[in-house]
């Protein structure tokens, strides 16, 4: 796993969900809402605060939080902005 901590990057505030509930992409404390592959490709870069990069068995990357006890967020509690903010 990879991912960033280093408080110069933006922190997610938000999720982007499809009909079904899947996680498509998040938005940033700054306002941009970035695709769940720009994301990912983001943090990887150390652009996105208290994330860690995961790799499901299928082989599909995705972001998780950093755990709340070390001072990180739980992704699953932030609120929803809807799917069709990215058209």
């Amino acid at each position: 796993m990879i991912g960033g901590n280093n408080n110069f990057g933006k922190d997610i505030v938000a999720l982007v969900k499809d009909g079904k509930g899947a996680v498509t992409g998040y938005k940033l404390n700054n306002g941009e809402l970035l695709t769940k592959e720009q994301a990912i490709e983001r943090a990887a870069e150390g652009e996105i605060n208290n994330v860690v990069i995961g790799t499901a068995q299928n082989g599909e990357q995705y972001l998780h939080g950093i755990p709340e006890k070390t001072g990180g967020i739980d992704l699953q509690t932030l609120p929803t902005v809807k799917q069709n903010s990215f058209e």
